[in-house]
């Protein structure tokens, strides 16, 4: 028997679907013996945004379009990528620090990505980082906005239709409880962040031509906006829509620029600083320089799913050697997840390959690499086909299956020297007994022969 909330509730359906018969709630006829074929007849198909999608996760749009195009809370979005990133936030630069120290005395404008960076942060870094400036101000909307982020966390069951899509059926996708624990709790702290500064009603818009004249139901620009009105810095932790605050004349900062310029004063500690930088790039934030203090520190810390590996995937071209070596101490930490070991070899190719200058350089490099994967003491015949997963990856222009094989005949050379061929090629037999059929009779193949082809 339903209870006397229930049926009120239905009945508040049933005269909204009436009143409202093409409103946002529709009542839709359901097979129970054929639920998703059911729900295909009946749902719209949805448009194909995967290439607006692609570069909005790139970081080459704006996170507020995305906020837009798929008409969800601003929060939402910003805390769905802060949750399956990367993140490009504009990294720590010379312009950037000088603005912050330029905007101390005075007010910045929050944006809500940044509000997303710092409710990751510990307090009492991000008290000290708030702390930096003489005021910081959010609109009403973005609150608003925040709330309704919160509250949606807050209902979510963790089942969700998927809208038929490109001629494939609808599906029901679900979310762990974990996942949707986190997705609350960052929801929450985000909110919180936002209490914390001044609220302004800003009903002036975005005062930038190219955008003004957009009907904008999402308050993603609404910070920027309140920032060009007041000629005041944006705090934003979304390169693209800091690098729009500069084409508008407005002066933009990133968290990082924080964090650096309130180490140098001494308004944070060098240990603090370590910390933050820290859990950034275990958030899956990019483009941090390499510094063994805080990557190693990265290690230890409890992220989100994947977030090294985007940090490392994304990382500057910088002290490569020293970026192998941390992948490797990753791949040292977590190589009984086998899953995981794919993804860290796969990263390490496509980086690898992303920063070098010729396809000669990519393959030599990969080569060193293989070799350093053939010497960790948990390669076995039971983890090495999850390294060659990791290689046998679409988005890599060169054949790093081939330089794993060769590095593998190359091991049973030197054993063969060593020992004797006998003993060696069953060693190696051994090896690559549980690699994929093709993979494993070149190895063999190239043994019998005395030759890798």
């Amino acid at each position: 028997q339903p209870s006397e909330a229930a049926l009120a509730f239905q009945t508040l359906m049933a005269d909204y679907i009436r009143d409202f018969p093409n409103g946002a709630i529709r009542m839709v006829q359901v097979d129970t013996d054929d639920i998703l074929g059911s729900l295909t007849r009946e749902l719209d198909e949805a448009p194909d945004t995967s290439e607006f999608d692609e570069k909005v996760h790139k970081g080459e749009l704006p996170r507020a379009l995305a906020a837009e195009l798929h008409h969800r809370e601003y929060a939402t979005v910003v805390a769905s990528l802060a949750r399956n990133g990367p993140t490009f936030a504009a990294p720590s630069s010379e312009s950037g620090r000088t603005a912050v120290r330029e905007a101390a005395p005075g007010i910045v404008i929050l944006d809500v990505t940044a509000a997303s960076t710092l409710a990751i942060l510990p307090t009492a870094i991000r008290t000290s980082l708030m702390g930096f400036f003489g005021g910081i101000q959010t609109t009403l909307a973005q609150r608003a906005d925040a709330h309704e982020a919160a509250l949606a966390a807050a209902r979510d069951s963790g089942l969700t239709i998927v809208q038929p899509r490109a001629g494939q059926p609808a599906g029901i996708s679900s979310t762990p409880d974990s996942e949707l624990a986190a997705r609350r709790q960052l929801a929450d702290e985000l909110e919180n962040v936002l209490r914390a500064t001044e609220e302004i009603s800003h009903t002036a818009g975005i005062g930038i031509p190219e955008l003004q004249d957009s009907d904008w139901r999402r308050p993603g620009f609404d910070a920027l906006g309140l920032a060009v009105a007041t000629r005041s810095p944006l705090w934003a932790d979304d390169a693209p829509l800091g690098q729009v605050a500069l084409a508008a004349g407005v002066s933009s900062i990133s968290t990082a620029d924080v964090i650096e310029e309130a180490a140098s004063i001494g308004a944070i500690s060098t240990d603090e600083r370590s910390v933050a930088i820290a859990a950034l790039i275990s958030h899956g934030y990019v483009r941090f320089p390499f510094e063994s203090s805080s990557w190693d520190m990265a290690l230890q810390m409890e992220g989100v799913p994947q977030g090294l590996l985007r940090a490392a995937r994304f990382a500057s071209p910088d002290a490569v050697t020293d970026r192998v070596e941390w992948l490797f101490k990753l791949a040292d930490t977590r190589w009984q997840n086998a899953h995981e070991l794919r993804d860290i070899v796969g990263v390490m190719a496509e980086w690898v390959e992303e920063i070098a200058g010729t396809e000669e350089q990519t393959s030599t490099t990969i080569h060193k690499i293989c070799r350093l994967l053939l010497g960790r003491n948990w390669l076995s015949s039971s983890t090495l086909p999850w390294c060659l997963m990791g290689l046998h990856n679409d988005r890599l222009r060169v054949d790093a299956v081939s330089s794993m094989l060769h590095e593998i005949f190359r091991a049973y050379e030197h054993l063969a020297a060593e020992t004797e061929p006998r003993l060696a090629a069953g060693f190696i037999f051994e090896l690559v007994s549980q690699l994929e059929a093709a993979d494993a009779s070149r190895v063999r193949s190239a043994i019998l022969r005395d030759r890798f082809e």
